[in-house]
């Protein structure tokens, strides 16, 4: 090639390896004037299958102006993913079971780099389409922290430049220009000076470099919704008093994390960032905790301090991060998505489910984790089923707890309940509802027990007719004895599968046996995810104890009780035998639902359980 075309060259020299390497150019007859132009990205006809996300006064809003408060999870950098095995549909479709409506997804320069924009831009294609698929919306983060102006970053992998960061956010957003799913375009991860180790900006320059950001952006895509982050690692907003970005149609992310002030935290987030939600949108796209490490960990108070705050002035917010590898981390380990405690904690928040305070009674010395609604010493307790937690019941402790108090119990070794390497017994379990009943100086209560919890309610009114108000099964499973033998195999056989290497493969193909085809395919998503967040000894050693003899031997029970039974494993043959045992037995059936009734149709499973509990 002559020395004067070299010297002539105007495409970044990744760009143009990327082009000779994939054939769109010709090396033996290169010439700069021949350059192919960038191509348009493919049509797509889901561009505008998700609602229009944008900003109406200080709110984010949907296309009929009903306000949007997004809660969402970060997950890593997609070349990490990607290069670990991890960059698939289920991951999302994992995201999306916490409860998420928003996926961050951080791109590092470094990686968007030695990817090729050509090439990393295919990754976030399939993110886009993935989180379509599954209504979630992205917020795309440019991933650096440190100083901008002054070419200086906290570590190498955040090392970047004014004009690759222009160049990066021309790219995305004239590839991405018209489709729903972004939402929010986050300009910079994290801005900090470093107590001066970083050099000096001025908020004032700082300012200059977004708005020509959002400028640049705006010539090519002007739906998206920037978003502007503050100094000391994006927690100072307190400029805005005076100097707002000058830019209409925006947003302000800050990272909100514990260690950033001291107790009392709300006062000191009220005066650094808070304020600003009464004027614009503001979103916190990146905290954090880990709970037990630090004093703000303990027992989740930061957590529920941060969240209730941030929802309390209408900010969206997004954990970090989905990951075992970089913390805090919501995953505990990448077998099943096993999740962290911080993890198990932001589930419920994405849920909803952070109304009350969280509780922990005390059994053998290990911690048995339930939910404490409302107050009372009568009370109705719900227990899950094999592998699930109280997440389970989240449709219905709302609709019950402005007339009774309402406990929802995680069985040892399910959801946040300590899981030591012990025998999983109905014993156990018995004594585990005992002990939360204890805590919460609950004296009596109607035990409600969905699949094996059915088993524990009826073990727990055996054990403790004084305190059991009433006896209900959505679902319930009982030891019915009959065929007791092939029933023992049966059991034996699943527990020695659960045990195995390839146990996820066992667990997934039993619970599928448990969904009939009018199941949604979010429920059954999130059925298996649950049951495989369990841990695998707890799974085979509750499967074991099923083929315990005393499984299949039972008391006389003359108390109300009453049963929600799905139609489709026709559970009419056996209707005489658990009268046989519960005399005062009355049941119900519902048809088009599996083994979930209370996530297939928690509506009509409200309404029985209204019916039944007003007699009580």
């Amino acid at each position: 090639m002559p020395e004067w075309v070299t010297m002539r060259i105007t495409i970044p020299a990744l760009a143009l390896a990327a082009l000779l390497a994939s054939g769109a150019v010709n090396a033996q007859t290169y010439h700069w004037w021949n350059l192919p132009p960038v191509p348009a990205p493919p049509p797509n006809p889901n561009l505008k299958k998700l609602p229009l996300i944008s900003v109406q006064g200080n709110r984010f809003v949907d296309p009929q102006g009903k306000p949007v408060l997004f809660r969402g999870v970060a997950i890593a950098d997609p070349d990490k993913l990607e290069g670990q095995g991890h960059w698939n549909k289920e991951l999302f479709a994992a995201v999306q079971q916490m409860g998420a409506r928003m996926v961050r997804i951080p791109v590092h320069p470094i990686a968007w780099r030695e990817r090729t924009p050509k090439v990393y831009l295919r990754m976030l294609d399939q993110a886009v389409e993935w989180c379509t698929e599954l209504g979630m919306y992205i917020d795309l983060d440019w991933h650096s922290i440190g100083n901008l102006k002054a070419g200086l970053f906290q570590d190498p992998n955040y090392d970047t430049s004014v004009e690759e960061t222009s160049n990066f956010w021309k790219t995305v957003a004239e590839h991405f220009a018209g489709n729903n799913t972004l939402a929010f375009y986050e300009l910079f991860n994290e801005p900090t000076l470093f107590s001066g180790r970083l050099g000096r900006m001025s908020w004032g320059e700082w300012k200059k470099i977004n708005e020509d950001l959002i400028a640049l952006i705006r010539a090519y895509d002007r739906e998206k919704i920037p978003l502007v982050a503050g100094l000391d690692w994006a927690y100072d907003l307190t400029p805005l008093h005076i100097e707002p970005i000058a830019a209409e149609r925006i947003g302000y992310s800050v990272h909100p994390y514990a260690n950033k002030r001291s107790r009392p935290w709300e006062p000191k987030w009220e005066e650094d960032f808070g304020f600003a939600a009464a004027n614009y949108p503001v979103v916190a796209t990146e905290f954090g905790f880990t709970p037990g490490e630090a004093e703000a960990g303990q027992n989740n108070e930061y957590g529920k301090a941060i969240v209730k705050y941030l929802e309390g002035k209408k900010i969206g917010w997004m954990c970090w991060l989905f990951d075992p590898d970089w913390p805090p981390c919501l995953l505990r380990s990448w077998e099943g998505y096993a999740l962290s405690e911080s993890g198990k904690f932001f589930k419920e928040a994405m849920q909803g489910m952070l109304d009350e305070t969280d509780r922990f009674a005390r059994l053998d010395g290990n911690k048995v984790h339930y939910r404490s609604y409302g107050s009372g010493k009568r009370a109705v307790v719900f227990l899950a089923g094999w592998g699930c937690d109280t997440t389970l019941w989240r449709n219905q402790a709302p609709a019950l707890a402005d007339k009774w108090r309402v406990l929802l119990v995680d069985l040892p070794g399910h959801g946040r309940s300590d899981a030591p390497e012990i025998r999983y017994t109905l014993a156990l379990f018995t004594r585990a509802v005992a002990a939360v009943l204890d805590d919460a100086r609950v004296e009596k209560a109607a035990v409600v027990g969905h699949s094996m919890g059915g088993m524990v309610a009826y073990q727990f009114a055996s054990e403790h007719p004084e305190r059991t108000l009433a006896l209900i099964w959505v679902d319930g499973a009982f030891g019915v004895p009959i065929q007791i033998e092939r029933q023992m195999a049966d059991f034996k056989r699943h527990a020695q599968e659960f045990r195995g290497p390839d146990y996820r493969e066992k667990v997934t193909q039993f619970i599928e046996q448990l969904f009939v085809p009018e199941t949604p395919a979010a429920v059954r998503e999130e059925v298996r995810q649950s049951v495989l967040a369990t841990p695998q000894h707890v799974l085979a050693s509750a499967q074991e104890e099923f083929a315990n003899p005393a499984t299949f031997e039972h008391s006389v029970l003359d108390i109300p009780a009453f049963a929600l039974f799905s139609s489709f494993w026709k559970p009419e043959q056996y209707i005489d035998i658990f009268k046989k045992y519960l005399p005062r037995l009355e049941y119900e059936l519902i048809d088009g639902v599996g083994h979930y009734p209370m996530l297939e149709k928690p509506a009509e499973t409200n309404a029985f359980l209204a019916r039944v509990l007003a007699r009580l």
